[in-house]
């Protein structure tokens, strides 16, 4: 008997899908609006933060007050030109660079858009060589074609989700300016490492890439894209959101929830998950479920998988897509062990 038949449906078809208020942490500094033209971008950022730090070619490097815990945390904008490849040539370039990284894991992959633009969104942790700190970057990049543009935001993993509001309110006011026929810049180097943080070879730098395909399906309400971001792996769902949050789960462990945010989407709008387990190397389906939102002011879901009481999860590695309609919005990945 293989490994994901020891798992019974029955105890697989205790899904859920609960709703709730999503609250993000509170913040000590006001935002202001910033406006880079050569980029062609604008959004805010906090006030309290230096103006940023420019690095050829065509990148800022926004950081927190030195001194502060927020030194240590940047949002990386970027703009490239490179009109010969195609969104999931990206994904895997980003991937196999950066993947080369000691302690190198992938988190989370999503498509969606970014200021109304297609594009995708990669959640990775790793260590910088010769470093034992451990850096959670979450990376997306929009089609501006024959431009690319590229938003990263890296912190330590202990300061991730603390400060990971300061790059929700950069992505949600995020706006696009004409590039008036700028001139292409060049492939872009090698990602600044974190303030204190030695620089990443570039050998290890993911490269910027080409152009995603257009977008399609219905348009959006007030001219935002539907969008599932942000999946997270956890143990329970507390009033701030997820807790117990990893990518490894003890057999033992009774329900394993992903959680996810999203903005956009209309009443009706069917959200649902599947998910998958590794028998012998191949992914194979475990089951599914599906819910359609009520209330379209709502910030946040899960979804989650059960065992039953007395029994344990097989060890090994899981997945689960969440989709928004028939579209693919992310997948998060996760080992039992």
């Amino acid at each position: 008997m293989t490994r994901a038949k020891r798992l019974s449906m029955a105890a697989l078809a205790a899904l859920l899908l609960l709703w709730g208020l999503g609250a993000a942490p509170a913040l000590a500094a006001d935002f202001v609006n910033y406006t880079d033209d050569p980029l062609g971008f604008a959004c805010q950022v906090p006030g309290d933060w230096p103006p940023p730090r420019s690095k050829p070619p065509a990148t800022l490097i926004f950081a927190g007050p030195q001194g502060t815990e927020q030194y240590y945390t940047t949002i990386n904008a970027q703009l490239v030109h490179n009109p010969a490849s195609n969104l999931e040539a990206q994904a895997q370039e980003f991937l196999g660079q950066i993947g080369n990284n000691p302690q190198y894991r992938l988190l989370a992959r999503q498509t969606g858009s970014l200021a109304g633009q297609r594009g995708v969104r990669l959640l990775v942790e790793y260590q910088l060589p010769g470093s034992s700190q451990v850096f959670r970057q979450e990376q997306f990049v929009a089609d501006r074609a024959p431009y690319y543009f590229w938003l990263a935001y890296t912190a330590p993993v202990d300061l991730f989700d603390k400060h990971q509001a300061l790059m929700a309110r950069a992505v949600s006011s995020l706006s696009f300016l004409p590039l008036r026929g700028a001139q292409a810049p060049a492939p872009a180097g090698p990602p600044p490492a974190p303030p204190g943080q030695p620089p990443q070879p570039a050998s290890q730098t993911p490269a910027p890439l080409g152009q995603p395909p257009a977008p399609t399906g219905q348009a959006p309400p007030a001219g935002q894209e539907p969008q599932v971001y942000d999946l997270r792996m956890a143990t329970g769902i507390g009033e701030q959101g997820p807790t117990g949050v990893s990518q490894v789960f003890a057999p033992e462990t009774q329900r394993i929830y992903v959680w996810f945010r999203f903005r956009g989407l209309p009443a009706g709008s069917e959200l649902r998950s599947e998910w998958f387990f590794s028998d012998h190397g191949q992914m194979k389906k475990l089951t599914e479920t599906a819910t359609k939102v009520q209330d379209p002011a709502i910030a946040w879901g899960q979804f989650n998988l059960s065992i039953n009481p007395g029994s344990k999860f097989p060890a090994g590695q899981y997945r689960v897509d969440i989709y928004l309609g028939r579209q693919l919005q992310g997948s998060a990945f996760f080992q039992v062990r």
